[in-house]
């Protein structure tokens, strides 16, 4: 990378190492079960490697810092890669069950990570069991995202999403509803879907609009086009993180009430 290129990219880290030890700072559960992706906003930033690279070695190494103090605010994207050659042995561990932890939720996008990638190769030269465990992590995350596994349910933020994504969907279920009552015609599923769309744009709503939850939303919404115009917000949550979890109903209600999913 050239000097303008990796100076960019060590803001970056610098910033969501912070992002990251704020969020974790209070969590009580296990960080390393975060769902990473639903924390980076941005679809330019998942789609360039060298961004999504520094962002991930900063959760990566935030996640550390949360369960042992790795100086990990104080080292530059660069350094990274070989500054785990400096860490204790029972410190290393503790990283590469996170970067495994994180393989199983993640997948292949966090080896856009340089330490990530750093420890694979490691792995496959030198410690054939974690390798094999890494392997099977990535077909873990595989068998998810194709919908062949239902997802865990422990992320430690389940009950801070559901808290974020209420106070997003109240006002907007509110309005969906007031737009239904005003119809002349019964609006069928496409209209009810563009309707949801505008308001989605039209408003201040950076949960709905995020790119990982607005798929989610437009394949729930497909199916149960409806439902935003009939039920109430705490319903339609309970609804949709069924539908997208692929587990029932009340299991997800009590995963995503919980203190702690983890």
């Amino acid at each position: 990378m050239s000097s303008p290129e990796i100076a960019a990219a060590d803001a970056l880290y610098t910033e969501w190492f912070d992002r990251f030890q704020h969020l974790f700072a209070n969590c009580e559960g296990d960080v390393s079960k975060t769902q990473l992706i639903s924390h980076i906003p941005d679809d330019e930033l998942l789609a360039s490697r060298a961004a999504l690279g520094a962002i991930v070695s900063a959760a990566v190494l935030a996640m550390l810092d949360r369960k042992r103090s790795s100086g990990g605010n104080s080292v530059a994207v660069a350094e990274i890669p070989t500054s785990f050659a400096l860490m204790p042995p029972d410190m290393l561990l503790t990283l590469d069950e996170i970067i495994l932890e994180q393989g199983a939720r993640t997948g292949s996008k966090i080896q856009a990570s340089d330490l990530v990638q750093t420890r694979v190769m490691h792995w496959e030269i030198y410690d054939y069991r974690k390798y094999k465990r890494w392997l099977r992590a990535l077909d873990k995350a595989a068998r998810v995202q194709a919908g062949l596994n239902k997802p865990p349910l422990d992320d430690p933020f389940l009950r801070a999403v559901k808290k974020a994504a209420l106070e997003q969907l109240s006002p907007l279920v509110a309005r969906m509803k007031d737009w239904h009552r005003k119809r002349r015609r019964v609006p069928d599923a496409d209209d009810i879907i563009e309707q949801f769309c505008f308001e989605v744009r039209a408003g201040s709503f950076p949960w709905l609009s995020h790119p990982h939850n607005h798929a989610k939303w437009m394949a729930f919404l497909k199916k149960y086009p409806d439902s935003i115009v009939t039920v109430s917000a705490p319903e339609l949550f309970d609804l949709f993180a069924a539908f997208d979890s692929r587990h029932k109903k009340d299991y997800t209600r009590q995963k995503y009430s919980s203190k702690s999913a983890s």
